[in-house]
C-alpha cells in the first residue's frame, strides 16, 4: 500500500491512506495469482454506493500489476447509459494502444510489447455502430406494449447482411481473451449494473475462449437488495464473491488516526463522523478532507464546495441546530439554542441537540465563543452562505414563521417538558 507521502491526503486517490480490509485484500490477491489455477477465475464484489467497491477494485489491480507476473490489467467503468455502454469495447481499444503504468486513478497497465502487438494486431471497423444501433433498436422493440416481443421474436439477432463475425469492435475483447492463453489477464469491469444485455451477451460468447490465466473482477452496485447477479464463464471459471458492506466505527478511527495525527480526539472524533455518515466511506472521505484542509496552513483551501458537501452529509437534527445559528446570525447561547427548539415544539430529545451541538463543532460547522463558552457561532461565514443557498426559498419562509412563533411561545411563558424540544 502507497505510504502516506503527501502533507494533503486528499490530493489524489495514489495519496489516500486507505488502511481497511487487508485481509480481504491479500485473500483476493491470493484467489487471483495463484499460478496453480488450471481455470479462469472471476472475483464479484458487491455492494451499495459508498462502500468502497471501485477503491477496492482499483487498488487490488496495482497490487497484482506490481507484485505478479501479470503483464496486462485494464479497468472499465461502465457509464450509466444503455447506450454508451457499448463503448466499453472501445474503451479497451483506447487503453491498449498505448503502454501505461497503473495508479490508483488511473488503473491500467500495459506493457510496450503488449501495446505494440496490439497495435499490429488491430484493424480499423465502422460496423460496430450500426451493428450494435441495431441490436439496441431490437431490444427496445420488445417494450411494445403487447405486440413488441412477438415483433422482436421476428427480427434476425444480427444486423441483415451481415455475418456476426462482423460485428467488430470486440476485436480489442477477442485480443484479451487470445492473450489470455499465453500469460496472466486481468480485466476489470465496474458498475456492471450498467452493461447493456446485448453487451454482456457478447462478452459472454468472447469469454467462452478465454485461457486459463484469464482473470475477471466484476464489480457491481447493489440497490436495495437487488443484484444482477452476473455469472459470466460460469461452466469454467472458480467464482468467488466479495459483500462489502459500510465502515464500522473501528474503521473509521484508524481512517483518522491517518489523516489527523496530530489529534488527540481521535476516538471522539471517528464517533462523530461514523455517526453522521453510518459508516458510508464517500461521506467520511468528505468529512476527513474538510478536516484536513481546515488544519492546513493554506487557508484557500477551503471553499464553498468543501463545506457544502459536508452540509449535504448532515443528519436532520444536525441541520436544523445549523439552520437555528444560521438564521439567528449566531451569537445566541447554548441555552437559548435549547429553549428555541423546544418552543418550536417537534419533540427532539434534549440529549440529542446536545449531541448536535458536539457534532457541529467538532466538525467545525459552528464554533462556542465568549469566556464562559456558552455562545455559538458559525465557525466561517461560507457556512452561512452555503447554508443559505443550499436551503429552498419556501423551506427558509416556512423556517422563519416557525421561529416567529416559537418567539412567540417563549414569550407567552408557555410550559414544555423540560427533556424534550
Amino acid at each position: 500500500m502507497p505510504a502516506l507521502a503527501t502533507q494533503n491526503p486528499f490530493q489524489s486517490e495514489e495519496a489516500w491512506p486507505f488502511a481497511l480490509r487487508e485481509k480481504d485484500m491479500e485473500q483476493f490477491f491470493s484467489f487471483l495469482t495463484a499460478k496453480s489455477a488450471s481455470e479462469p477465475r472471476i472475483l464479484r464484489i458487491f455492494g451499495e454506493s459508498g462502500t468502497g467497491k471501485s477503491f477496492f477494485a482499483r487498488d487490488l489491480l496495482c497490487r497484482i500489476a506490481s507484485r505478479s507476473e501479470v503483464k496486462l490489467a485494464i479497468y472499465i467503468d461502465t457509464p450509466p447509459s444503455e447506450l454508451e455502454s457499448s463503448g466499453i469495447f472501445r474503451k479497451i481499444d483506447q487503453i491498449l494502444q498505448g503502454a501505461t503504468h497503473p495508479t490508483r486513478s488511473h488503473p491500467q497497465f500495459v506493457t510496450e510489447e503488449t501495446a505494440a502487438r496490439w497495435r499490429r494486431t488491430r484493424t480499423n471497423s465502422t460496423t460496430w455502430h450500426k451493428t450494435y444501433g441495431y441490436g439496441v433498436a431490437r431490444d427496445l422493440t420488445a417494450q411494445i406494449p403487447v405486440v413488441g416481443p412477438f415483433i422482436k421474436a421476428f427480427l434476425p439477432s444480427i444486423l441483415p447482411g451481415k455475418t456476426q463475425k462482423d460485428s467488430d469492435d470486440l476485436q480489442s475483447l477477442r485480443f484479451i481473451v487470445k492473450l489470455s492463453q499465453q500469460q496472466p489477464v486481468l480485466l476489470v469491469l465496474d458498475n456492471v449494473q450498467f452493461i447493456s444485455s446485448l453487451s454482456r451477451e457478447f462478452i459472454e460468447r468472447e469469454l467462452t475462449k478465454c485461457g486459463r490465466k484469464f482473470r475477471l473482477i466484476l464489480v457491481e452496485r447493489v440497490t436495495s437488495g437487488s443484484k444482477l447477479n452476473w455469472r459470466p464463464i460460469e461452466s469454467r471459471g472458480s467464482i468467488e464473491d466479495l459483500n462489502l458492506s459500510n465502515a464500522t466505527q473501528s474503521d473509521v478511527l484508524v481512517l483518522v488516526r491517518a489523516v489527523l495525527p496530530d489529534r488527540s480526539d481521535h476516538e471522539q472524533l471517528s464517533k462523530v463522523i461514523h455517526r453522521r455518515s453510518d459508516g458510508n466511506l464517500k461521506y467520511v472521505w468528505f468529512q476527513l478532507k474538510f478536516l484536513s484542509e481546515r488544519k492546513s496552513s493554506q487557508p484557500d483551501l477551503i471553499t464553498a464546495s468543501s463545506y457544502e458537501n459536508v452540509i449535504q452529509s448532515l443528519g436532520s437534527i444536525e441541520n436544523l441546530v445549523l439552520r437555528l445559528v444560521v438564521f439567528l446570525l449566531g451569537g445566541i447561547s447554548i441555552a437559548q439554542v435549547h429553549t428555541a427548539l423546544k418552543a418550536l415544539n417537534i419533540g427532539i430529545e434534549h440529549a440529542a441537540v446536545a449531541n448536535a451541538l458536539g457534532d457541529l463543532v467538532a466538525m467545525g460547522l459552528i464554533a462556542i465563543n465568549s469566556e464562559r463558552r456558552d455562545k455559538v457561532r458559525v465557525e466561517h461565514e461560507l457556512v452561512s452562505r452555503v447554508v443559505t443557498e443550499l436551503t429552498p426559498e419556501e423551506e427558509k419562509l416556512e423556517f422563519r414563521e416557525q421561529l416567529v412563533e416559537a418567539i412567540g411561545n417563549i414569550i407567552d411563558g408557555r410550559g414544555y417538558n423540560s427533556n424534550v424540544i
